[in-house]
């Protein structure tokens, strides 16, 4: 792999980031509408796109049609744990920063390359995912949905550096997070509502097939067109045999690395077995609330030794640290405080994403006529979603936005817990979609800005895959119990309590958002 070249201008330093900060009302409307963002808003919806459509199809997606072939619902639940690989990505984060994509990467350029690499191994797990079936076996299936979680995660940590790397000033950050998230959001409806009208009208397989040639579509749509404005990578083939060359070298790669995880995979359940028996439920979810500490111990006893030697460290000059490292001596001690917020943040919203779609089969609503509510009202509502909770950014501020966007998305929570104490009505239904749709849109949109302004240029992608990992990390480490959960409280009562779970992260608004203003205007976080 081709050592990366500094593309972004930021050096080895870490400037000014991009996102503004304000906490109150003072940022006009009009403002944030004048950036000069020309075509880059309409590559960032494409990548958004790129971005989102996995997402359900290994996911909630999934969990109905795990459901629809007779899996209980705690293994269901259980399920959400292929999930948990996409919190791990900041350890491989800092070799994409560094490094370019093996075979294209030197003819697209660093995170075009990358995002080609990836976009192509989505697009061979969903075709693989078409052909298998849940009710003969549960391991397959789950395998592959691991293959399509590393694969889309890796593609996240390239497209989200791209990202910030193509903001040229504080104001550009929020249209084009708007536009990436317009996309990521219309994909999730596409892989969501469109995937399960097409698997009521042809089947999963078929549904799945489409997906995955939409995937490599995307895929040669990246290679083909360069990037507005000649930014990452913007690098012509020099020749058709080049060419050739680096996508066949790219195939390999990627077919290479596909086979490895799902050899790892096959080979852990056969490891194991010889040990028998395995944990009870009660020891289950135990063991994930002590594992979900975990991580934030390793931080908590990293914060002396960093801010002690961190600068002088060759840590601080490793490519797998140096994101690392850089964070925890900016914000000390009040970094923990950052990560924890980050983690409770979305904590009901992303746990109801894990098993809620069962809701529909459990009431008796068909996957044509969710399909059609999600692909329609659903789309309108995410895309409404994500404008308000972009604009309301500058028109009120980062702290009201946060808490606004936490209020809609407990919402759109407690719209199911009414809708599962309801018999099966299409307008309820449309109801509901519509309110968790523009719940999850405004959060989504207010968080991104959030977290893209706690990083710094010069370790744009490993800083930000590093703060999505413990922002996810939590809420799917439990969603894997929810399940269980379910058992317990039934659809209205658990719909309720994830409704709530994100109201003690609000407390948390006031000190996150003073840090971010500092961040922003170069200084350090506020005193601890």
């Amino acid at each position: 792999m081709e050592k990366r070249m500094d593309e972004t201008g930021a050096g080895d330093g870490c400037p000014m980031p991009v996102v503004p900060a304000p906490t109150g009302g003072t940022a006009s409307l009009a403002r944030l509408g004048r950036p000069r963002v020309d075509s880059r808003a309409l590559y960032l919806m494409m990548l958004g796109f790129s971005s989102g459509l996995p997402y359900l199809l290994a996911f909630s997606t999934l969990s109905l049609r795990l459901a629809q072939a007779g899996i209980e619902a705690a293994l269901i639940g259980f399920m959400a744990w292929v999930s948990l690989l996409n919190n791990l990505k900041f350890l491989w984060a800092p070799v994409l920063d560094r490094y370019r994509a093996p075979g294209v990467g030197g003819l697209l350029g660093h995170r075009r390359g990358w995002a080609a690499l990836c976009q192509l191994g989505v697009a061979g797990a969903l075709f693989t995912q078409a052909h298998l079936d849940p009710a003969t076996g549960l391991l397959p299936v789950a395998l592959v949905a691991v293959l399509t979680v590393f694969w889309s995660s890796s593609q996240d940590i390239a497209i989200d550096a791209w990202r910030i790397e193509l903001s040229r000033d504080a104001a550009e950050t929020g249209v084009l997070a708007a536009a990436y998230l317009w996309g990521y959001r219309a994909a999730m409806v596409a892989g969501g509502g469109g995937t399960l009208f097409l698997a009521g009208t042809v089947g999963w397989a078929p549904a799945y097939t489409v997906a995955g040639g939409a995937m490599l579509a995307l895929c040669l749509v990246i290679m083909l067109v360069p990037t507005p404005g000649g930014g990452d990578g913007d690098r012509p083939v020099m020749t058709p045999s080049k060419g050739l060359a680096g996508v066949l070298v790219t195939t390999g790669v990627v077919l290479l690395a596909s086979a490895l995880i799902l050899a790892v995979g096959l080979a852990v359940p056969r490891v194991m077995a010889p040990l028998g028996g395995g944990p009870g439920r009660g020891d289950i979810v135990a063991g994930v609330g002590a594992l979900a500490l975990l991580p934030f111990l390793a931080a908590a006893l990293s914060v002396p030794w960093v801010r002690r030697y961190g600068a002088t460290s060759p840590l601080a000059r490793s490519t797998a640290t140096a994101g690392l490292v850089e964070f925890i001596a900016h914000y000390g001690w009040f970094g923990l405080v950052l990560l924890l917020f980050t983690a409770l943040f979305r904590l009901g919203d992303l746990m109801m994403a894990a098993i809620g779609k069962t809701l529909y089969a459990n009431v008796g609503f068909t996957a044509q006529t969710v399909g059609a509510v999600e692909g329609t009202l659903g789309l309108a509502a995410a895309i409404t979603g994500v404008a308000v909770g972009g604009l309301s950014v500058g028109r009120l501020g980062l702290r009201r936005a946060l808490v606004a966007g936490g209020v809609t998305a407990a919402l759109g929570n407690l719209a199911f817990a009414w809708l599962s104490l309801s018999p099966p009505d299409t307008w309820r239904l449309a109801l509901a979609v519509f309110l968790d749709g523009f719940g999850s849109g405004v959060v989504s949109a207010v968080f991104i800005v959030f977290l893209t302004g706690l990083t710094c240029r010069a370790h744009a992608g490993a800083q930000y895959a590093l703060l999505i990992s413990f922002a996810f990390l939590i809420p799917q480490l439990l969603a894997g119990t929810s399940g269980l959960l379910l058992d317990q409280l039934g659809y209205a009562w658990f719909f309720t309590c994830t409704g709530i779970l994100a109201l003690p992260a609000l407390a948390l608004v006031i000190p996150v958002t003073a840090a971010h203003v500092h961040r922003s205007q170069g200084q350090s976080p506020p005193p601890e």
